[in-house]
């Protein structure tokens, strides 16, 4: 069984029924309160609108739009007496009936304005890369998948999921959990949301999964975005995701024969770039590394692995400025391949756009020394 993610309290039944009651005796509007609740373990979140209450000798009936099934009326009862409420709504994927069950002591539903929801938000990680400045801000962390996702920074703390068990023991982070009702899926995970000015480890784990899963991992930071993209994550793995907290490096880890996309994308006061770089995998693993220098307009991408001589690589890149989105496409060729050991630098700051060139500079050894210049056609 996993912990109960810890959140902000709810409301207890009575509490419920006495603002309901209040918000639905106004008139009539497109502001309808929304009701959020989980489950007492604090699964299977789920949003849907209340709009119209009435009373029952022991407490309220509240009728309510769940869009899960549009067309159905269907109906949260309150019971004030037992301080109690329940929720009957779609069945799972094996037959079973959604019920949703909450009390005064576990304080699992929320009453939300709709106002609230529609109203503009401050973007928290907006805002430009300058080079050599670290960004501010929050971060966020996304991880879709059936597994696990933990958090580690600089210092050893952690934040995510530990095996079945949550942990948080990073100051200043939020846990944002996604209402994604249940119907048979799996809880998402949810959305964590950190301070900058540390380097962060992030572990996927599969161990609690029965079957497969294709994986993303997603991190938003002031004026960047780092991603693994395509992992299929299966029962048992762990992979391994380590990211600069400058925001201009993310390094992929991986036991298994994986060969998912790093992106990295960066937005600038001229123009914005965004990479994606796919490496061919290995039986054992590997460990692939991508890099940006502003400042010298290269993206460097090394590899180190276990079986393999040579590496082919495929790159995509995008730069959306003043006229539009260009973008160089080179994949599928040989005489981009990258033995183990060495590195590369993508001369991206040099690049004249559409149908334009890229030159790569290979450092066999890493030695600091070029030893071959590969110019990549843009085959689009």
């Amino acid at each position: 069984s996993q912990i109960l993610i810890q959140r902000p309290a709810g409301l207890t039944p009575s509490e419920l029924g006495a603002q309901l009651l209040s918000a639905l005796s106004q008139p009539a509007s497109a502001n309808l309160p929304t009701l959020a609740f989980f489950k007492k373990d604090g699964s299977a979140g789920h949003a849907m609108n209340a709009h119209s209450i009435s009373s029952t000798p022991d407490g309220y009936s509240v009728k309510i739009y769940d869009n899960n099934w549009p067309n159905e009326e269907k109906t949260l009862e309150i019971n004030t007496k037992a301080d109690t409420w329940i929720y009957r709504g779609s069945t799972t994927a094996t037959g079973q009936v959604d019920e949703y069950v909450g009390d005064s002591m576990s304080k699992t539903i929320h009453l939300v304005p709709t106002s609230l929801r529609l109203k503009p938000f401050a973007c928290t990680f907006c805002g430009n890369m300058q080079p050599g400045t670290m960004p501010m801000g929050t971060r966020e962390v996304q991880l879709n998948s059936r597994g696990h996702a933990l958090i580690t920074d600089s210092s050893g703390k952690r934040l995510g999921y530990s095996g079945t068990t949550f942990v948080n023991e990073i100051a200043s982070s939020e846990v944002k959990t996604k209402l994604n009702g249940t119907r048979g899926r799996p809880d998402q995970e949810p959305i964590y949301s950190l301070p900058s000015g540390t380097d962060l480890t992030i572990t996927i784990d599969g161990a609690t999964m029965a079957t497969s899963s294709q994986s993303t991992l997603s991190l938003f930071g002031a004026g960047y975005t780092l991603e693994v993209d395509g992992i299929n994550l299966d029962p048992g793995q762990k992979d391994t995701v380590t990211v600069k907290a400058s925001g201009t490096s993310i390094s992929y880890a991986t036991q298994q024969n994986e060969t998912p996309n790093i992106v990295l994308g960066i937005q600038t006061a001229s123009d914005d770039y965004l990479f994606e770089v796919k490496v061919s995998g290995d039986t054992n693993g590997q460990t692939v590394t991508l890099s940006i220098d502003q400042a010298s307009g290269k993206l460097n991408l090394k590899v180190d692995g276990h079986d393999t001589a040579d590496y082919d690589i495929d790159l995509v890149m995008h730069r959306i400025g003043s006229k539009g989105d260009e973008v160089f496409t080179h994949v599928g060729d040989q005489a981009i391949n990258l033995a183990s050991g060495a590195s590369v630098n993508i001369n991206y700051g040099t690049w004249t756009g559409n149908s334009g060139s890229m030159t790569l500079e290979v450092d066999n050894d890493r030695n600091g020394t070029v030893d071959r210049t590969v110019m990549l056609s843009d085959q689009l």
